[in-house]
């Protein structure tokens, strides 16, 4: 189990200004765990948590001045937002195998419980509107892998 507790900010030091950095992850735990099921069989698990990214929120738009009938959205605090925390588990089932060369099978099971984890946002403009919405792209839900690893 690992637990890591951070805090980024970046300051200007034109302003003497200090904002939380895009990239800030303040809360990141992993769980990994492996349990031999037979001789031959091995099964390991993988748990993942991350707070949300952080965004910068549209709290409005105003007239472009530079084109009439055409709106420039209005932001708020710079990363003043986040979205919904990151988590997934992943299985492994694995077996070596010891022929001609060495190696392992492996089937593995990732986000295992389907979770919609953001992976992405954008602010998209509403047709025929001065509005705007906040659009989450979802990552992937479960996916499948079998594969072979071997050593030469």
């Amino acid at each position: 189990l690992s637990v890591a507790l951070s805090k980024t900010e970046r300051t200007n030091l034109l302003t003497d200004e200090t904002i939380p950095f895009s990239y800030d992850v303040p809360l990141v735990v992993n769980w990994v765990t492996n349990y031999q099921l037979t001789e031959n069989w091995n099964l390991g698990l993988r748990w993942t948590y991350r707070s949300g990214t952080l965004y910068t929120p549209v709290v409005g738009n105003k007239e472009n001045p530079h084109y009439a009938g055409f709106y420039i959205p209005v932001y708020g605090d710079f990363n003043s937002k986040r979205v919904r925390a990151f988590h997934r588990l992943d299985i492994r089932l694995e077996r070596p195998f010891k022929r001609f060369i060495d190696g392992v099978f492996y089937l593995d099971l990732l986000n295992v419980y389907g979770r919609q984890n953001t992976a992405d946002i954008e602010y998209k403009a509403v047709a025929d509107s001065d509005e705007y919405t906040l659009e989450e792209t979802e990552s992937f839900g479960l996916i499948t892998s079998v594969g072979v690893k071997m050593v030469f």
